[in-house]
């Protein structure tokens, strides 16, 4: 029996807010990694003063809101992002696929009960965000991590940490590189991605590209990803209904 075909868009050219953006557009079986930048993340509900934004001005980091769930968290050159757009009954494979992935490094990663994270050593080495209604769950893969910089950039309340044994970011963050005792290089870090996710999937992921609607729809959607109700808040109307803290 022949594998459903899956599209796997690599997304290093994307902006930030592009590859956040997608999420809003993309509706068939796709497989996205994205994009290779510095950027401070929010998640829908996050209060922005989980990230000091005067240290990303200083810096040019740009900050980013998606529209999953999830705390504030910084993505660098070192730490790929990617994206499951799954079909119909598919939905319970996240975790098994973030297993399967760092078992391609090598490596024994357990999920965290009541979590999404997934552990390595009792430290988390990646983590998801679901969105059941649009069929997609999308993850933090750290290859390396810039512990300066987050220190720098993040400031996470102290209830994050309120049920884990580690309580800063310093001591509860780990990388495949870290864990795995050697230097891990991107390549690699894309490549156990991608054979993840077609061993979980069962498909075949083929190179492709977006479709002109789908540019046409993420152009579409800049100004909701750029204005302050979105970033600063986290809401957004077309009517300009906006409901501020």
């Amino acid at each position: 029996m022949s594998k459903d075909v899956w599209r796997f868009i690599d997304l290093a050219e994307k902006e930030p807010w592009e590859c956040r953006a997608l999420r809003e557009v993309i509706t068939e079986p796709t497989f996205t990694i994205a994009c290779l930048r510095t950027y401070a993340l929010l998640g829908a509900k996050t209060s922005i003063n989980d990230i000091n934004v005067a240290e990303c001005v200083v810096r040019n980091i740009p900050i980013v809101r998606g529209i999953e769930s999830g705390g504030a968290s910084l993505y660098t050159p070192s730490v790929l992002n990617f994206c499951v757009f799954y079909p119909e009954n598919e939905a319970n494979k996240a975790v098994q696929f973030m297993v399967e992935a760092c078992k391609n490094l090598g490596l024994l990663a357990i999920p965290k009960l009541g979590s999404n994270d997934v552990v390595i050593n009792g430290r988390k080495a990646t983590g998801r965000s679901d969105d059941l209604e649009r069929r997609f769950f999308s993850g933090m893969y750290t290859i390396d991590f810039d512990y300066d910089l987050a220190d720098a950039v993040l400031q996470i309340p102290d209830n994050k940490f309120y049920d884990k044994t580690h309580k800063t970011v310093r001591d509860w963050v780990t990388s495949m590189s870290k864990e795995a005792g050697r230097v891990i290089s991107m390549e690699e870090g894309k490549q156990s991605l991608l054979d993840a996710c077609e061993t979980v999937y069962d498909c075949k992921l083929v190179p492709g590209e977006l479709s002109v609607a789908e540019e046409t729809r993420l152009a579409e959607l800049e100004e909701k990803f750029h204005s302050e109700e979105w970033v600063n808040y986290g809401k957004w109307s077309d009517v300009k209904e906006y409901w501020r803290p």
